[in-house]
């Protein structure tokens, strides 16, 4: 069922608020790397702290793009999620940015979100931006700030008690 809806909501929203950016990140091939010795002798010397700060910015760009188009999510998808982080005994937005977000991040091709398999170079870099998104989803005084920011008690009630 997750995949049935993922198929018919998810990817088509999502898609329509970072396929641009990630298709950027795969048609670059974008290496990212942060951690120097998984780099090969061929690949030159990386800049540790700039590929960080780029890192930041992406991940900072693609959650705010999310986010802020939240509210135009289908209905039927926020009720799915919904039920589903509650039978997880997680919050919506933990939800979402774990099971969703990420995994659109590891694998942007079942996501629609490019047409092409990425190269390894920035297949790495979807996989750490993957691991950061994860990470944040992880984070509660975000997700308690996500609710409290994002949206007001009306749209809480509608949205994440809804379920």
């Amino acid at each position: 069922m997750f995949e049935w809806f993922t198929i018919n909501y998810a990817t088509a929203w999502l898609s329509e608020h970072w396929k641009s950016s990630i298709t950027n990140v795969v048609d670059q091939d974008l290496n990212l790397e942060i951690m120097p010795e998984a780099n090969s002798p061929t690949d030159g010397k990386i800049n540790v702290q700039e590929n960080i700060d780029t890192l930041k910015k992406l991940c900072s760009f693609l959650i705010e793009k999310a986010l802020g188009a939240i509210n135009t999510c289908p209905r039927p998808l926020w009720e799915f999620f919904s039920i589903l982080a509650d039978y997880t005994s997680q919050d919506v937005f933990q939800f979402l940015f774990i099971n969703f977000f990420a995994l659109a991040l590891e694998d942007p091709l079942a996501y629609h979100l490019v047409s092409k398999k990425p190269g390894k170079p920035a297949l790495r870099t979807l996989g750490i931006l993957s691991e950061m998104v994860s990470n944040i989803g992880n984070n509660n005084d975000f997700l308690i700030a996500a609710h409290n920011v994002l949206m007001d008690s009306e749209e809480r009630a509608r949205f994440v008690s809804d379920s």
